[in-house]
């Protein structure tokens, strides 16, 4: 049903829709609506806009100064100097932060430039420091994948010459920080450096003593003496065989000696009257034909030995000391033999004293060559016993080899590793002080204003 000006009811036609359930929300009625009120509708929303107007322009002006800073990469190449401080450089921005960002230092921030003047009035101080913090922004802008290449450090506030100013300090305390953050670290890593270190050359000067102790106590017994050991055996066996041979000797030559001793002095009797009685029985005073002398004999064997071995060979001092004693016999028995002759020519009553004369004096010589045969025996007797002891301590020393080799082995492996140890750590000592110095001389990695 609808209505039409003039108020008539008209029934409802089955070609027009039905009305909406609420026209009240319908759009064009809205619309009409406004329109009818349309001058009070444009007075409500200009004293809307004009309230607004007015309240935005008696707000504060904020000023907002901002510093990026450029994170320069270290100047000197790493193959040569290779840097200590490996923290990431966004987790160093972190710290950074904190510690600019701390109450303690925006609290000097604040005293020294004055800030936030009627806040600190109103508000206590740690939500005065909140302020401030709300305030700093730290924007970081990267220029790789993952790589940290700058930053953006942003302070607000009403007055613009304060703002700029604390925005260079803010500036300024992350460049000094940065430093300071890399110098302690640099620091840091050279100390704890030198402690190993002096704990590495303590352990290695302990062991390294230790080695030497082991080396004095076990001198001519260690591994690597062997070849010198068995050398030294050889050297022994080869001696044990000569002073079997000069021992054989000596005994013989005693053997000799003492028969010589009991037989010599009846034969030179009869040679002696032998002599005289051809000579009287030919009318002629010449002299039989001479024997080969003892010393003769004694030179001969010594220049064959002197072919083997060197004077300091015991059979070649043997032999000189034979040969010292057969040429002093020898010259006694030439002195009575002349004393003899002498007697018999002048005085052939006197023969037979002189024949006495000469073998007492050969007997003489032969006794002493037999005394000096014995000593020479007990001297290579006792030369025997000692080869014999000598002989039988190097060999127990060959045989404690394995013993020692194996001793030794632990010991070397102790010090070789600490030895290692130390000079990969005094490397490393050299390179964190070289870094180090690179640190205070700021030519590593540092932040730089643009």
């Amino acid at each position: 049903m609808t209505y039409s000006k003039e108020g008539v009811v008209h029934p409802p036609t089955k070609n027009k829709p039905l009305a909406a359930p609420n026209p009240r929300f319908n759009p064009v009625s809205i619309s009409r609506a406004l329109w009818k009120q349309k001058w009070l509708t444009l007075s409500v929303w200009m004293l809307i806009g004009l309230c607004g107007t007015a309240y935005v322009l008696r707000l504060p002006f904020v000023y907002r100064a901002e510093t990026l800073i450029l994170v320069d990469s270290q100047r000197i190449p790493e193959r040569y100097v290779v840097t200590t401080v490996v923290s990431d450089l966004q987790e160093r921005l972190s710290t950074l932060s904190q510690q600019i960002l701390s109450a303690s230092r925006l609290e000097k921030i604040i005293e020294s430039d004055h800030l936030y003047t009627a806040e600190r009035l109103k508000y206590a101080q740690e939500e005065v420091i909140a302020m401030m913090r709300k305030d700093i922004t730290v924007t970081v802008e990267r220029s790789g994948v993952n790589r940290l290449g700058a930053f953006r450090v942003s302070y607000e506030g009403g007055n613009p010459v304060v703002v700029a100013k604390v925005a260079n300090r803010l500036a300024s305390l992350y460049m000094e920080e940065n430093l300071k953050v890399r110098e302690n670290e640099a620091e840091q890593t050279n100390d704890f450096l030198g402690g190993e270190l002096e704990e590495s050359k303590a352990k290695l000067d302990e062991l390294e003593a230790k080695l030497s102790q082991y080396k004095r106590e076990h001198m001519g017994a260690l591994p690597e003496q062997e070849s010198s050991l068995t050398g030294r055996v050889t050297g022994l066996q080869i001696a044990m065989r000569s002073n079997e041979d000069a021992l054989n000797r000596t005994q013989q030559q005693i053997l000799m000696l003492q028969n010589s001793i009991e037989t010599k002095p009846r034969a030179v009797v009869e040679m002696q009257e032998a002599d005289d009685t051809s000579s009287v029985a030919e009318g002629t005073n010449a002299s039989p034909a001479p024997a080969i002398k003892t010393s003769e004999q004694l030179r001969g064997a010594l220049e064959k030995l002197r072919l083997r071995y060197t004077d300091s060979h015991p059979d070649i001092r043997r032999l000189q000391a034979e040969i010292a004693t057969a040429e002093e016999g020898e010259k006694e028995a030439g002195i009575a033999s002349a004393r003899a002759g002498n007697v018999h020519r002048d005085r052939r009553s006197v023969r037979l004293p002189a024949h006495d004369l000469a073998a007492e004096a050969h007997t003489a010589a032969l006794r002493s060559q037999l005394a000096q045969s014995l000593a020479e025996q007990n001297t290579l007797t006792t030369e025997r016993s000692k080869l014999i002891r000598e002989t039988a301590s190097y060999q127990a020393r060959i045989e404690l080899l394995p013993v020692r080799e194996q001793e030794m082995a632990g010991l070397t492996r102790d010090y070789e590793t600490s030895k290692l140890n130390y000079a990969r750590l005094l490397d490393k000592k050299l390179d964190a002080k070289m870094a180090g110095k690179m640190e205070k001389l700021k030519k590593s990695e540092s932040f730089t204003v643009l």
